[in-house]
């Protein structure tokens, strides 16, 4: 027999080189200081106004990623596109805070790149989009829940200079951060257009 993996759900995982996360740690700790956190998925901790992506401060952070797209729109047989970070915004999860279930809308691709990271600070999960799958529970055949084809749920352990990139629709939550170091993290929305 041949095995034909139908719908697969994409999450690209890699580490962005030269980006100076001290520096953009710092910038994202002043703005928490004088900018109210926005509520939207988080639980406690701080998330900043989605305007990152117009602040100069974070540019080589969109200039690599978009670097990495390269691979990601070959792999998806994607035309030549322009890639656009349409909003962008801060997190800043202490002890405790963490983010519900959620998908981003308005966009193609979601990214999240990881500035500072303490250990056992949270990960981040993707949780099984086939919604008919949870019909049947197999969790009591299979030996592991290592078995991506068996598993409902993803984790991804976050890497400081990591981005993880995945479809904006894929429902995702963050962890409780267990350190009583701050994680810091961007999170930004991607378009993909065509030249005209």
């Amino acid at each position: 027999m041949e095995l034909i993996n139908t719908f697969p759900t994409e999450v690209w995982v890699g580490t962005l080189d030269g980006i100076d996360n001290r520096g953009i740690e710092d910038t994202i700790l002043s703005r928490e200081k004088v900018e109210k956190s926005e509520r939207k998925s988080n639980k406690g901790g701080w998330q900043s106004l989605d305007n990152f992506h117009n602040d100069k401060s974070f540019l080589p952070i969109w200039e690599r990623t978009s670097q990495e797209f390269d691979l990601l729109c070959a792999h998806n047989n994607y035309k030549d596109l322009k890639i656009n970070v349409i909003n962008a915004w801060a997190n800043v999860n202490r002890f405790k805070d963490f983010n519900i279930s959620h998908h981003h809308d308005r966009s193609n691709w979601s990214c999240v790149y990881y500035v500072r990271v303490p250990e056992d600070c949270g990960n981040i999960v993707f949780i099984d989009p086939r919604i008919s799958r949870s019909m049947a529970k197999e969790n009591n055949l299979v030996m592991n829940y290592e078995n991506l084809s068996q598993s409902s749920e993803y984790y991804v352990h976050p890497l400081e200079g990591g981005v993880v990139v995945f479809p904006s629709w894929l429902v995702h939550y963050v962890e409780p951060n267990q350190s009583d170091s701050p994680r810091i993290s961007i999170s930004f929305n991607v378009s993909l257009n065509e030249y005209t």
